[in-house]
This record gives C-alpha cells, sequence and structure tokens, in this order.
C-alpha cells in the first residue's frame, strides 16, 4: 500500500475518533488509542502487517517533542513557585508507584516465572524494574481537560494539575535509571558489571552533554532569527530537535534524557522560552499526538494482551495503591488532611501520554527483545483503563472538595452518562 496513504489514514482516522471521543466527553487521547486499535493489522487488517516496521521515525520524533515539552516543565523559577508540597506529593506519589510495582512483580516472577525457570534475575527483575517506572508518569491531559471544562478552582484540583505535570519529570528520570539497571542485570552474564555500569554511565552522561549543546545551539539560533516568522521558529526547533534525538542514537546516548535535557535548557536560559513552548503547544501539539498515540495502539499485539490480562489487572491495582498511599504520605507531610491527600491521589490516576512511547522505546532496543511485547501489552492494556475511569474519578475527586461552580455540577453528569448506559 502507497506509503502516502497510509499516513493520511492515520492521521485522518486518529483526528475523527478523537474528535468523536471528545463529543462523547472522553479524553481526545483515548480516541486516537481507538482508532490506532481500528487500524491495528491484527485487528481488523485494513493495513498490511509490514507497516508497523516503518513507524520508527515517526514515533521518534514524536518522542522528542515530547519529550523536550517534559523538559520545559523544568523551569527553576515554577518550580520554587510550585511549594514544598507540590514537590513531596510528586516525589512520594511517582516513587511510590514504583516501588510498589518493582516489589510485588519481582516478588510475584520469583514465585510464577513468567520468561522461564531460572531467569528471574536475568529477566525478571529487569521487567519489574522496567514496569514498576512506567507506572510513575500521570497523564495530565485529562485532568486538566476536567478542570478546564467545569472551571474548577481550589486547592485540590491545583495540586492535583501541578502534580500530573510535575510529574512526568520525575517518572522519565525513573525510566531512564530503570532502563540502566535493567541493561546491566540483563548484560551481566556476558558483560562485566562494572563495565555495564561505566556503560549506562556514558549513555545518560552523553544525554546531558549532547542535550545541553543542542539547547545552546537552539538558544542562538532563535536569537538569530529574532525578527522571523513562527514558521521559522518552528523549523528551527524541529531541526534542533531531529539532530539532538539522532546524533544520541548514532552516538549510543539515551535520546529521550537528551531532549529533556535540552528542553529543560531552553526553558531556563532562552529569552524565547515563553514563545517557544506555546508555538509547539499551538501548531505542531494536536498532530504529534494524533500520529503518536494512533500509531501506538497500532503496535498493540493483542496475542501478547490475551496472555496479559492478569498482569494488566495486577499492575492497575498496585499502581492505585502505589499513588494513593504515595499522596497520603506526602500529603501529610505537607500539611494536608488525610481527606484532601486522598482526593488528590484520585486525580492522579489517568496513565497515557509519555509511558506509551517509553514502552514502545524498549522494543527498538536488542537488549529488550525478550521483554518489550509483554510491556507494551500490560501498558497499552491498562491505559485503555486509567484513560476511561482517570477523568471520572478526577471529576469525583473535585466535586467532594466542593471546587466545581455550581452552574457546572450539570455537566457532571454528561461525563458520567455514556459509561452508565
Amino acid at each position: 500500500m502507497n506509503s502516502v496513504l497510509i499516513i493520511g489514514l492515520i492521521i485522518s482516522t486518529g483526528f475523527l475518533f478523537g474528535e468523536l471521543a471528545q463529543r462523547i466527553k472522553l479524553p481526545r487521547v483515548t480516541g486516537f488509542i481507538i482508532a490506532g486499535l481500528a487500524l491495528n493489522p491484527s485487528i481488523t487488517h485494513l493495513l498490511p502487517d509490514s507497516v508497523l516496521e516503518h513507524t520508527g521515525p515517526t514515533t521518534d520524533i514524536a518522542l522528542a517533542f515530547i519529550t523536550f515539552s517534559v523538559g520545559g516543565v523544568l523551569s527553576i523559577v515554577k518550580l520554587r513557585a510550585l511549594g514544598r508540597s507540590v514537590m513531596l506529593i510528586t516525589l512520594f506519589e511517582a516513587e511510590g508507584a514504583f516501588i510498589v510495582i518493582s516489589v510485588c512483580f519481582a516478588g510475584l516472577l520469583w514465585f510464577v516465572p513468567l520468561f522461564g525457570p531460572g531467569s528471574w534475575l536475568s529477566f525478571g527483575l529487569p521487567f519489574a524494574l522496567l514496569l514498576g517506572s512506567l507506572g510513575c508518569p500521570t497523564d495530565p491531559s485529562a485532568t486538566l481537560a476536567v478542570a478546564h471544562e467545569y472551571k474548577a478552582e481550589g486547592k485540590i484540583s491545583s495540586t492535583i494539575l501541578s502534580v500530573a505535570g510535575l510529574d512526568d519529570v520525575l517518572g522519565l528520570l525513573t525510566f531512564t535509571v530503570a532502563v540502566s539497571a535493567a541493561g546491566i542485570l540483563m548484560t551481566a552474564a556476558s558483560v562485566h558489571p562494572v563495565v555495564a555500569l561505566f556503560n549506562a554511565a556514558v549513555s545518560l552522561g552523553g544525554a546531558v552533554l549532547v542535550g545541553t549543546a543542542f539547547g545552546l545551539l537552539l538558544i542562538g539560533g532563535l536569537r538569530l532569527i529574532d525578527r522571523e516568522t513562527e514558521g521559522a521558529h518552528i523549523v528551527v526547533v524541529l531541526a534542533a530537535l531531529t539532530l539532538c534525538y539522532g546524533l544520541s542514537t548514532v552516538l549510543r546516548f539515551d535520546t529521550l534524557f537528551a531532549t529533556m535535557v535540552m528542553g529543560m535548557i531552553v526553558v531556563n536560559l532562552s529569552r524565547h522560552r515563553d514563545s517557544v513552548f506555546r508555538l509547539l503547544e499551538r501548531y505542531t501539539d494536536e498532530l504529534v499526538f494524533v500520529l503518536f498515540f494512533t500509531i501506538s495502539a497500532m503496535h498493540l499485539d493483542f496475542g501478547q494482551v490475551s496472555t496479559a490480562v492478569i498482569p494488566v489487572l495486577f499492575f492497575i491495582v498496585l499502581r492505585f495503591i502505589g499513588k494513593t498511599s504515595g499522596t497520603l504520605a506526602g500529603g501529610r507531610m505537607s500539611g494536608f488532611s488525610a481527606r484532601d491527600s486522598l482526593r488528590t491521589s484520585l486525580g492522579l490516576i489517568p496513565q497515557g501520554g509519555i509511558v506509551i512511547g517509553l514502552a514502545l522505546s524498549l522494543a527498538a532496543r536488542p537488549e529488550f527483545k525478550a521483554l518489550s511485547h509483554t510491556l507494551i501489552a500490560v501498558v497499552m492494556g491498562a491505559t485503555i483503563v486509567h484513560e476511561i475511569a482517570g477523568p471520572m474519578l478526577a471529576v469525583a475527586a473535585i466535586r467532594a472538595a466542593g471546587e466545581i461552580p455550581l452552574a457546572n455540577m450539570s455537566k457532571i453528569k454528561k461525563l458520567q452518562q455514556p459509561h452508565t448506559e
């Protein structure tokens, strides 16, 4: 099938399903995922299986944009303004999910080896670490949509939005460390642990250097075309991002960490910081998300999902426990009541966005080939549940806190109605 026709089908189908999802009060990303399922070669056979082999560059570029935007959250000025409570809750809820999922899956795989007997250290433990790190991030778009839809204002809704935006960054850092640790464990038999540790340090250190260099180059480029159009700015950002991601790939540095560092440099050092990230949000986010999430769902192997139903359920339950207990701990340390902490935790359940891309990025790494299909199946299965149930839980939390104006309470019934029919 013609490549241009395939791209047209992906974009149009993703956009259409996103619009339909919004009409029935679901997050647009849920519609993109459903569109990907509709185009999934293993389900509908509308597209040949070979299509999936050529989607790598598209998802790589989308990931570069997403991680660059995540790095843009790490403005020192804004982090200081968030305050101690947001920082503590973010730390405990994100790492709480990581610890609970990793420890419980590591214990489960000790007794029920998923990858064969005697493979716990080289496969079971790495799988648990990677899956735990994929449980950290929260999708802020669903909660943001709810807050804007109902014009919610107050301590709980503002805390949820701040934490949801910040824990993507912490989740990416946790994922980067988990990938390095899992790689060391999986290559321990063939590579000396010291060598593996050195390689991991080089990967992360090199990513910092490349990300910093291209961040500074981007800042310089934006200064040179200060009087040019917004279109020129987008071209410069795209060029810098793809060069940063591509060079990191060639040098075997951590690509996602490099582009995130690039975003951190720009947001903290460039006087064009606001215009850069506004431009991306205004002109590229919609297209990036349509392509990224639709293609992500096209990669879902239902043969794997059918065998991963139990891990999906465990993942959902353990992530809920980790998020809730972590938020309670961080909230209590910040002076939140147990009730407010629990309400805050309910707004941190949605998951999608970057976590799908992180799972897909593992499939491109040969050392994780034995794990990637199961990890993707678990994450995709859980994401569908989280993206449908998450907004409803967020509404319940904000409504219980009394932060939705009475004039907008009638909209809640519209949100809930499609799920109760």
